[in-house]
């Protein structure tokens, strides 16, 4: 979400880790650096709630697609065979 990873240099130079990286960026009330730029479909002024919304949205999405497709296997089917049902992708 943040685009770093544990190992980025920028928290070796400042002698952190992620999660005191995290917890400064709360504490001074800068959330907003949390997220990656590249995040689609936020705008800049996107709360951390704006955030967690979104990628719960992503999760059940991508939650709803695996079941359908466990249904389809269950049944026998093959997944390429079967229709995906409106709103999937």
């Amino acid at each position: 979400m943040s685009g770093k990873r544990p190992t980025d240099g920028s928290f070796i130079e400042k002698g952190q880790n992620i999660v005191g990286w995290l917890n400064f960026l709360v504490t001074e009330n800068r959330q907003r650096e949390i997220v990656d730029p590249q995040c689609e479909g936020l705008p800049a002024d996107s709360t951390l709630r704006d955030v967690v919304m979104v990628v719960r949205a992503d999760e059940a999405h991508h939650r709803d697609v695996n079941h359908f497709a466990s249904d389809v296997h269950y049944q026998g089917h093959e997944l390429k065979d079967s229709p995906a049902p409106i709103g999937y992708h």
